[in-house]
C-alpha cells in the first residue's frame, strides 16, 4: 500500500459507519460496525461501536470481495448438491500439506487426526455460536496454539468484534469465511468445514466446551491456512494474533518494569476500561525469569510458556487488588492466595466479584502475585490510523498533529511480513530482518532529513521514544504528539561495516509503518530530489570534511545503489587511507567532491 493511497479519514469512515448503523437498527435490524471515530466516542457510542477494530480503507472491500466469491460457492453447492471441499487446504485428500510446514517432513511434535469429519457429521445441530462468545467456551487440543486461544478468550470479551470476525458461513454447504489482518491489509480466508478428530471421535484440536458450537476450531483453522499449515501456528505470541484479529498495535510489558504492584494494577485497570485485549505469561527464555522462580510457579498451578487471558481487575471494598485471568486450557487453575481453592473468597466477596468456584480455568490473583508469576502484553483500543510501506533506502518519515492545541497520544507500529507465510511458500527458514525505530521530534522548519544529515539532528535532539534493535516482528513506541512540533520518525537497518545493507540473508528488507493516534495526524514520506540525469546508480558520491587549518581529513562517501540514497544520512565515513575498504577510488573521490559542490550550489545539500 503506498503513501498515494493513504488510509481514509478515520472520522469521516466512523461517521458513514454510525449512519448506516441508525438507519440499520431504526429498521429494527442489528448491525455491527467496524469502526471507531478518531475522537472519544459517547457513552452511546461506546455501548454499540465495537471498540476494539481500528477503521481501515480495505475492511470493506475486504469483505465485498469475500461475500461474492461465498455467495458464489453457496450457488454452484446448491446447484450440485454436493458440499464444498477447499482444494486450497485438502484436509482430507492430502492431509500432510495441510498439517505440516514441509509435506516430506512429517513433524512427530503435531499429532495428525485419525479422520476428518465436518460439523454437520460430528454435531445433529451445528452452530457456529451457542449463546454469544465467551472465554469459557474455548477448550485447547493437541496443538501448542494456546497463544492463540489465549488471545481468542481476550477477544471474547468484546463479543460483537469477535463474531465479526466471521464473515459468513453455512453448514449445509460446508463453508466458513473468515477474516484477519495480517501484513497491512485485511485478508479474508475461506475454508471447509472439515474438522480433525482424535481416535475415540473428539475433536483433537481447538474445541468448544459445547458440543453443538464451532467457532474456536474452525478460526483455528483458518489461522492455520493463512500461514500455510497447522505446524505453522505451533507456538507463537498472543499478542500478535490480537493484532492479527483487530489491526490494532500490539505491544508487551515486562511486569519487572512496572514498578509497583499498585502501578502495574492501575495500568491494567486503566487498559481494561480502554477496551484493550489483555493477556499474560510467564516466558520461559525471558532474563529476569530463572528456573527457580519457574519451579515456584509450577507448584502453585502457573503453567510457563503459557498464554493466560486477563478478564478483569478489580478493588474489592476492602482495598484488596486482584486480577481475573482465565487458562485456555480450561482447567488447572492458580492455587495461591485469592483462588478457588485458597479460603480466602468469602460469599459475600464471590458475590462482589460475580465469580463461581469451579474448574474451568478461570481464577483470581493478586496483583503482588501477578507481579512475581506473570509478564503481560496487550493490544491498546486505537481510534484512527494511517497506514506507510516503504523499503529500507527510505527510512525517514514526518508525522505531524492536525490538533491545533491539545497534546494527543499515539502509538507507532513498525511491523515486517509474517515470515512463517513466506516459509510455507518456500519451505526456507526465513529470519525476522532486525530493525530498529526512533522518534525525534523538532519544531516546524527546523529539520529536514534531505537537506541535513541525521548526525546534526542527533547533536541537537534527543529522541523522544525508542524501540531498540529487535527481531520481533513488530516494534511499537508511544508517543504524545505535541502540534507545535514535527516528529521525524527513522527506521533503523542492519550495517555491516558501518554501511546499511538493503539485504538481509538474502531477503530484501521491508516493512510497514502504522501511526494510531487520539487525533487527526498526517503522516508523510518527504520527497527524494531526482537526481537521474547527471548521477547513475553506480557513482561514488564524496563529502568532503576538513580540520580547522582547512585540510581535508576525510570524506562522506555514498556508492548509489538507489536513487534515494542521495541523503546525506546514508553516506558512511572512510578516510583517505580506507578508501580501498569501500572500493572507493581516488578519481571518484575527486568525482564525488565536484558533486558535493553542485548540489551545495544547486541548493539541494547544505554546506557542511
Amino acid at each position: 500500500m503506498g503513501l498515494s493511497s493513504l488510509l481514509k479519514d478515520a472520522k469521516e469512515v466512523a461517521r458513514v459507519a454510525k449512519e448506516a448503523y441508525q438507519a440499520a437498527t431504526a429498521n429494527g435490524r442489528e448491525v455491527d460496525v467496524d469502526v471507531t471515530a478518531d475522537n472519544e466516542p459517547d457513552d452511546d457510542d461506546r455501548a454499540r461501536l465495537p471498540p476494539v477494530l481500528v477503521a481501515t480503507a480495505d475492511l470493506d472491500k475486504c469483505i465485498s470481495k469475500c461475500l461474492q466469491r461465498f455467495n458464489k460457492l453457496i450457488a454452484k453447492s446448491r446447484s450440485t448438491g454436493t458440499k464444498f471441499t477447499d482444494a486450497q487446504f485438502p484436509v482430507t485428500t492430502t492431509p500432510n500439506k495441510c498439517l505440516y510446514t514441509c509435506r516430506l517432513m512429517k513433524n512427530e511434535e503435531i499429532p495428525a487426526p485419525s479422520m476428518w469429519k465436518r460439523a454437520s457429521e460430528i454435531s445433529a445441530r451445528p452452530q457456529m455460536f451457542v449463546d454469544g462468545v465467551a472465554a469459557g467456551d474455548i477448550q485447547q487440543g493437541a496443538l501448542g496454539s494456546c497463544y492463540f486461544l489465549g488471545a481468542l478468550a481476550a477477544i471474547a470479551a468484546h463479543k460483537a468484534h469477535l463474531e465479526s470476525l466471521i464473515i459468513a458461513h453455512d453448514f449445509e454447504a460446508g463453508i466458513v469465511a473468515v477474516r484477519f489482518f495480517k501484513n497491512n491489509l485485511w485478508h479474508a480466508v475461506i475454508i471447509d468445514d472439515y474438522i480433525g478428530l482424535a481416535s475415540d471421535g473428539s475433536i483433537l484440536y481447538a474445541r468448544c466446551t459445547d458440543p453443538d458450537e464451532f467457532w474456536v476450531p474452525l478460526l483455528e483453522k483458518a489461522y492455520a491456512k493463512l500461514h500455510g499449515s497447522f505446524e505453522s501456528i505451533n507456538g507463537g505470541y498472543n499478542y500478535q494474533v490480537i493484532m492479527d484479529m483487530t489491526g490494532g498495535a500490539g505491544y508487551f510489558h515486562r511486569t519487572n518494569e512496572l514498578g509497583s504492584a499498585e502501578s502495574c494494577f492501575a495500568l491494567i485497570a486503566s487498559l481494561l476500561r480502554k477496551h484493550a485485549v489483555l493477556a499474560a505469561f510467564m516466558l520461559q527464555n525471558s532474563e529476569d525469569i530463572t528456573q527457580e522462580r519457574m519451579d515456584a510457579a509450577e507448584a502453585i498451578g502457573v503453567v510457563t510458556n503459557h498464554a493466560y487471558t486477563i478478564l478483569r481487575a478489580f478493588e474489592t471494598k476492602h482495598g484488596h487488588q486482584l486480577i481475573q485471568l482465565r487458562n485456555p486450557w480450561g482447567q488447572r487453575e492458580f492455587t495461591g492466595d485469592w483462588s478457588d481453592t485458597s479460603g480466602m473468597l468469602s460469599k459475600e466477596l464471590l458475590k462482589e466479584l460475580d465469580h463461581v468456584i469451579a474448574e474451568d480455568g478461570t481464577f483470581w490473583i493478586s496483583a503482588e502475585d501477578f507481579m512475581v508469576y506473570f509478564s503481560s502484553d496487550w493490544v491498546v483500543a486505537t481510534t484512527s490510523g494511517r497506514f506507510a510501506d516503504s523499503d529500507v533506502n527510505t527510512p525517514f518519515f514526518r508525522l505531524e498533529s492536525k490538533a491545533k492545541q491539545a497534546v494527543g497520544k499515539s502509538i507507532i507500529v513498525l511491523s515486517q511480513k509474517d515470515r512463517r507465510i513466506e516459509m510455507a511458500a518456500s519451505l526456507l527458514s526465513i529470519p525476522v530482518v532486525p530493525l530498529s525505530l526512533s522518534v525525534y521530534r523538532c519544531l516546524e522548519g527546523d529539520y529536514n532529513p534531505r537537506t541535513r544529515s541525521f548526525g546534526e539532528l542527533l547533536k541537537e535532539y534527543n529522541s523522544r521514544a525508542d524501540a531498540p534493535t529487535s527481531q520481533l516482528r513488530e516494534l511499537v513506541v508511544e508517543v504524545d504528539l505535541d502540534p507545535r512540533y514535527v516528529y521525524t520518525l527513522k527506521v533503523n537497518a542492519p550495517t555491516v561495516d558501518g554501511k546499511r545493507v538493503g539485504v538481509y540473508c538474502g531477503r530484501g528488507i521491508s516493512f510497514f509503518l502504522r501511526v494510531f493516534a487520539t487525533m487527526d495526524i498526517r503522516l508523510e514520506e518527504p520527497s527524494v530530489p531526482d537526481f537521474r540525469p547527471k548521477f547513475p546508480v553506480g557513482t561514488a558520491i564524496a563529502f568532503p570534511q576538513t580540520d580547522d587549518e582547512g585540510n581535508e581529513t576525510e570524506a562522506y562517501v555514498c556508492i548509489l545503489r538507489s536513487y534515494r540514497d542521495m541523503a546525506p544520512n546514508y553516506v558512511v565515513t572512510a578516510a583517505d587511507d580506507d578508501q580501498r575498504k569501500h572500493d572507493v577510488t581516488a578519481q571518484q573521490m575527486k568525482e564525488g567532491a565536484a558533486c558535493y559542490k553542485q548540489l551545495v550550489a544547486q541548493g539541494k545539500l547544505k554546506a557542511r
